[in-house]
């Protein structure tokens, strides 16, 4: 398995302090759900533009059901590890510049996982055979702010959007 790097780079180091203690809490989407999903559904649409009708007809569904996004997340950064949970979902814990956690997909599918930190940023990877999915969490006027990006390797092709939190 390939892992691509999406944001992240080799001059990776621990959060630093204003990172660790900023961004753990429960966050909540500060702009409507309807409106970051029109935001996505543009990003999906953009992607498939310039390929022919038959592979977008075949890609739209799943890159549908792959750029998924959070109403909330609940985070705990420390000096050593980023824990997120998504919504409802399990929590995850991913140690910084570790290596790759290995889980297997809701599909039964593995995949790669791993968190970096760099400049006030969170980074996390996770690759499939499918693709690579990444998230970059910043901190921005005591808002959460996390863009989020799928690279599909079968269409050579990466899709991105933002989202804005506020803490709860």
């Amino acid at each position: 398995m390939v892992l691509l790097t999406l944001f992240a780079s080799a001059l990776a180091a621990p959060p630093d302090a204003a990172t660790v203690a900023g961004m753990s809490g429960t966050w909540r989407l500060a702009e409507g759900r309807p409106v970051v999903q029109a935001r996505v559904t543009e990003a999906v649409e953009g992607m498939l533009a310039p390929l022919n009708v038959i592979v977008r007809s075949i890609a739209r569904p799943r890159l549908a059901a792959a750029a998924t996004f959070c109403d909330g997340y609940q985070v705990t950064v420390t000096t050593a590890a980023f824990t997120l949970a998504c919504d409802d979902r399990p929590p995850i814990t991913l140690g910084f510049d570790q290596p790759p956690f290995v889980g297997t997909t809701p599909d039964g599918g593995a995949y790669e996982a791993t968190a970096t930190s760099r400049d006030g940023a969170v980074f996390l990877t996770f690759a499939a055979s499918a693709g690579v999915q990444g998230l970059r969490y910043t901190l921005a006027g005591g808002a959460l702010e996390v863009e989020k990006s799928l690279a599909v390797q079968q269409l050579g092709a990466r899709l991105a959007w933002n989202m804005r939190y506020t803490r709860q």
